[in-house]
């Protein structure tokens, strides 16, 4: 098993036979670090997601998403990918905080959930599904809406046993890391 030490700077990593290792832990704002997180805050009334209304045209379905919600996730997506450090790894895994600040206007908690979720795709993660933690509240009758977003990425063990098991927050997309992926192409 590999041994990692360190802090936000970097860290020392020894493999089963002592050798020391870089580990693929990003570099954000020009600083090494072992855990990434970024957070936004999306002003005014939270938006939750809306069912999509489908329609027959020339005998093709359509659906069509509500504007409410297109807008809303413009303006999340906009504002998250104003706060995303350079170098976020988009294929980590997930863990996500959301604060929904609503003033008078109802709305189920899932939805506003989902609506920033399906925003954040292809700005925070490569997909959604990458994200295993959630944790989401709300709250009535605020003074100022909002929504507030804190993203931490993961890393994920690669899926080959060449490396021991070594955990990245940039494998591609069969889940190994960069070592694994440089010996697939010698």
């Amino acid at each position: 098993m590999a041994e990692v030490r360190g802090d936000a700077r970097g860290a020392v990593r020894r493999d089963w036979e002592g050798r020391v290792s870089e580990p693929d832990f990003p570099i954000l704002n020009g600083v090494r670090t072992m855990r990434v997180e970024f957070a936004f805050t999306v002003p005014g009334q939270p938006v939750p997601k809306g069912r999509g209304r489908a329609s027959v045209r020339g005998g093709k379905v359509h659906i069509r998403t509500p504007e409410a919600t297109v807008a809303y996730e413009s303006t999340v997506r906009l504002i998250a990918a104003t706060a995303r450090p350079s170098g976020w790894p988009m294929r980590a895994r997930y863990e996500v905080v959301v604060r929904a600040y609503r003033g008078a206007a109802r709305s189920d908690l899932d939805n506003l959930v989902k609506a920033a979720s399906d925003a954040l795709n292809t700005i925070a993660w490569a997909d959604d599904s990458r994200v295993y933690r959630i944790d989401a509240e709300m709250s009535d009758g605020a003074e100022a809406p909002r929504l507030d977003v804190r993203i931490t990425a993961h890393p994920v063990r690669c899926s080959r046993k060449t490396c021991g098991g070594r955990e990245t927050f940039y494998p591609d997309e069969q889940g190994r890391c960069e070592e694994c992926q440089s010996r697939r192409a010698r």
